[in-house]
């Protein structure tokens, strides 16, 4: 078999499994629906999400492929009970804002499991006021997705495309502002940029980041945590930009 031919097999291949699990994915929380209550709704959303953290950590689940089954398994969830089961309106009681204009972000339990059960990956609620952001930036061996529980949130998001001594080349893929239920992912593969800004007076978002993925892969520009960009420049004639790294003193004081 040629090389074409390999490629467009194993494509078919990975779309036939991601069907396969996606269906599976909505089989089972349907049952759930007709057969639990409530409770037990958010308690196996939550096993899900620990569960979909360890399949893409020991790669037998694609990063990309790990993105969609997030989104789908977020969707199957009413925002409200979230709300509740995440104690959201006792963090906003509570929380203390920067200084500056960024998100205030505070770590948080998920219901019915136990420390052991989420090693690997973070729960966050992330605040955000009118105008308050999350600055652009990439990341390294790391998943995640920020399910909008409250409010909307600009989200910017681009692909990365090829990694130099200063600069990351990036593609926008997506500028919208999004409301509560949507969820916005991103991994090496999709969106691995991306620029959140509070639109609404507040807004709140849970993130699940999912790292030490992929611990092989080399990059380009390797760091650990967040690589912080300039994506304001302007774009090449195909589109691209060629994004500079900047600190994150530096990225507080263009975008918070």
């Amino acid at each position: 078999m040629n090389r074409l031919g390999e490629s467009r097999r194993k494509f078919l291949l990975h779309s036939c499994e991601l069907a396969a699990w996606y269906g599976l994915l909505r089989l089972g929380f349907q049952h759930r629906a007709w057969a639990s209550p409530i409770g037990r709704g958010i308690e196996q959303w939550s096993r899900e999400l620990a569960h979909l953290a360890s399949e893409v950590r020991a790669s037998r689940l694609a990063p990309r492929a790990w993105q969609h089954a997030v989104e789908e398994l977020h969707s199957t969830m009413t925002i409200s009970e979230l709300i509740k089961a995440l104690d959201v309106d006792e963090v906003l009681r509570a929380i203390k804002y920067p200084k500056e204009k960024l998100g205030a972000i505070q770590d948080i339990g998920l219901p019915a499991l136990e420390p052991r059960d989420t090693a690997g990956f973070g729960r966050k609620l992330f605040v955000y006021r009118k105008g308050s952001c999350t600055p652009p930036h990439a990341h390294n061996h790391l998943v995640s997705a920020h399910l909008i529980l409250r409010g909307q949130v600009r989200t910017r998001k681009f692909d990365r495309v090829e990694d130099l001594k200063q600069a990351i080349v990036i593609e926008p893929t997506v500028d919208e502002v999004f409301g509560a239920g949507h969820t916005d992912s991103m991994s090496d593969d999709e969106n691995n940029v991306h620029w959140f800004e509070g639109v609404s007076d507040i807004a709140v978002t849970f993130d699940i980041p999912v790292w030490d993925i992929s611990p092989a892969k080399t990059y380009g520009y390797p760091a650990n945590g967040q690589i912080f960009l300039d994506p304001t420049v302007p774009a090449r004639g195909d589109g691209r930009i060629v994004a500079p790294i900047i600190s994150f003193p530096a990225a507080v004081r263009k975008f918070a």
